[in-house]
């Protein structure tokens, strides 16, 4: 009789690791990304404008040999809102783009001087589709990227890596598959101290990542 009742255990024991290991490969067979679909999708490429928004005096643009070397950048100088301490920084697509497999929005930065790099505290990356948004919580990326990187330094290129999955998001919560499914739109939103500092700031490499 004991050695039934122990047979029945492992037998119980057997089944529900048979179960719960069927499920485990079920579910990852349900989350793992289409092999079709790119791991690392190079926005560059697909940036058909580029702009700041709402600052007359900006001078924006592509630089062809910017101070840090590397090849083209995209820059932006005397970008800040007016009497406010944001920038606006606009890329559209050339076609629209289901960003929903990708996991973080990755890009290379560099300032021509620390101060610049140094005065934002602040960063929000926003994805839009016509007016409608939704917005990522990358400040605590980007000040720890400078603190721990640059340590004082000018013309360095550093690498900001901000999570654009779910449980990111900063504002729009309830627009995320509708504008992630068919994004065409997205800013760089910065916050600084100062309403007016001197300086370019530059960006290139800019892609979507599924791994950090």
């Amino acid at each position: 009789m004991k050695n039934r009742k122990l047979s029945i255990v492992f037998i119980a024991v057997l089944i529900t690791f048979l179960v719960i290991t069927a499920g485990n490969l079920f579910a990852q067979q349900q989350n793992a990304p289409d092999p079709g679909i790119p791991r690392v999708l190079a926005l560059s490429g697909l940036i058909s404008e580029f702009s700041v928004l709402e600052s007359k005096n900006a001078r924006f643009g592509i630089e062809q040999r910017p101070p840090g070397g590397g090849g083209p950048a995209y820059f932006v100088s005397n970008a800040k809102v007016p009497n406010d301490i944001r920038y606006e920084i606009q890329f559209v697509l050339s076609e629209a783009i289901d960003a929903r497999p990708y996991n973080y929005l990755t890009f290379e930065m560099m300032g021509d001087s620390w101060e610049i790099m140094n005065d934002i505290n602040e960063f929000y990356p926003r994805f839009r589709v016509e007016d409608t948004y939704v917005q990522f919580q990358g400040s605590f990326i980007y000040r720890g990227v400078v603190d721990r990187e640059l340590n004082g330094a000018r013309r360095q290129w550093v690498t900001v890596s901000v999570p654009i999955a779910a449980f990111n998001i900063h504002a729009g919560r309830v627009n995320y598959n509708e504008v992630m499914s068919d994004v065409n739109i997205f800013l760089l939103r910065f916050i600084a101290n100062r309403a007016s500092i001197n300086g370019r700031l530059y960006f290139r490499n800019v892609r979507l990542q599924m791994e950090p």
